[in-house]
């Protein structure tokens, strides 16, 4: 694996750990449920229970919070020093390239297993990275305008 891949993985392990702390004191000290109740159904003698993740919810809108105030750059890319650009014209990504490329990273974490079978077939292409037009650099090789 290349070291951007590695930071890049890093950074969403960082931001997990924030995430995590942040929204596990949120329930803690608000008493609210994670799980939103939709219902159950009986197959045989099984019943199954369907509810909404609320922690879902909260991941993508933390994601989407830093694509709106801070050009994409979450505190793990900022932790590791790495930014996501144009990979035409190595700026930031427009807000709503930013935004799509969001949206698609919470769909691949959503079907992982999925993600690194494509990852792999289209060598070392992110989805996200692919339809925002994005590539993600080191920091300190590029000065932005």
């Amino acid at each position: 694996m290349g070291k951007v891949l590695m930071l890049r993985i890093g950074a969403l392990v960082v931001d997990y750990i924030i995430y995590s702390i942040f929204i596990s004191l949120f329930f803690s000290l608000t008493k609210l449920e994670k799980r939103i109740s939709l219902g159950s159904d009986f197959l045989g003698d099984l019943e199954i229970n369907y509810s909404l993740e609320i922690t879902h919810f909260t991941f993508l809108a933390y994601f989407l919070v830093f694509d709106f105030f801070f050009n994409g750059t979450t505190i793990g890319k900022k932790v590791l020093n790495i930014i996501v650009v144009n990979k035409n014209d190595f700026k930031f990504l427009s807000l709503s390239n930013r935004i799509k490329r969001t949206l698609l990273k919470f769909i691949s974490v959503l079907i992982f297993p999925i993600t690194i079978i494509l990852y792999l077939i289209n060598n070392d292409l992110i989805l996200q990275d692919k339809y925002s037009k994005g590539i993600t650099i080191i920091k300190e090789k590029i000065k932005l305008i």
